[in-house]
């Protein structure tokens, strides 16, 4: 375990609500009977929103069938460079993970993953489809495993503090596959372990207060696709979009160095 990863398990340990205090989904519940139970058969917490069967088994297995046979590469991290606020990306001890290119599916998958966000942003937290990124197909393997982390914010350990370094506003996964042990979906904020089943997407805010961890694959391999989407609504911090968006709507956006 590294050393910033240590300090982010610290940073979720001394801000994670008390059971017994106001839910920060201003529900009128106290946390530990809201967002933050620990009941086995519990509600995703606010915010986080899982549709079952969103591609059907034939596109699962189609697209296993090809990723098995592909190449595939090591994946890095985006971390704070030590003393500064400038950032880095590289292989790190944090990320046990390859990419799969998507090749001949890739027209599909952006489809995919373009009606979804377009229609489940809208759906789920009324905002409008900007940009998402380019999607990468995720595998796993036995022993893979991604750290505590947050999608859009990095840790700076030195003042403690999340700054938002990408402009990203919500994550989507969906999953290919559930035939393997472990790699669960933690968000440790919230006391919330999800085991993905095929067909599974999962979409939520990519800001730190859902830092989240892919657990470890102990058993098998899994596969899922994931990509992160911009609104329209949001302000910036980058005075363009990323080099791999895909443009939605015209970027009428307002860049900002407001930290979140």
């Amino acid at each position: 375990m590294s050393e910033i990863t240590e300090r982010i398990l610290g940073y979720v340990e001394s801000h994670k609500l008390a059971p017994n205090a106001p839910c920060s989904c201003e529900s009128g519940k106290v946390f530990g009977d809201c967002c933050g139970s620990t009941a086995p058969d519990r509600a995703p917490p606010c915010g986080i929103h899982i549709q079952p069967n969103i591609v059907p088994d034939s596109y699962c297995h189609q697209l296993l069938t090809y990723a098995r046979k592909q190449p595939k590469r090591w994946l890095s991290i985006v971390r704070p460079q030590a003393g500064s606020q400038q950032l880095s990306k590289k292989q790190d001890e944090d990320r046990v993970a390859r990419e799969v290119k998507l090749g001949k599916w890739r027209p599909k998958v952006l489809k995919t993953v373009e009606s979804n966000f377009r229609d489940l942003i809208r759906e789920k937290f009324d905002q409008t489809l900007l940009w998402f990124e380019e999607p990468n197909l995720l595998f796993y393997s036995a022993g893979g495993f991604y750290a505590p982390h947050a999608d859009s914010h990095a840790y700076f350990a030195g003042q403690g503090i999340w700054q938002k370094a990408m402009d990203r506003d919500y994550s989507m996964l969906f999953y290919l596959n559930d035939d393997y042990e472990g790699g669960h979906v933690n968000f440790m904020m919230f006391n919330y372990r999800y085991k993905p089943k095929k067909g599974d997407l999962i979409l939520f805010p990519s800001d730190h207060r859902y830092v989240h961890t892919a657990e470890p694959v102990t058993r098998g391999n899994r596969f899922a696709i994931v990509s992160w989407a911009a609104v329209s609504e949001s302000r910036k911090v980058k005075l363009r979009p990323p080099p791999e968006a895909h443009m939605v709507e015209k970027p009428g956006f307002i860049c900002t160095s407001h930290s979140g």
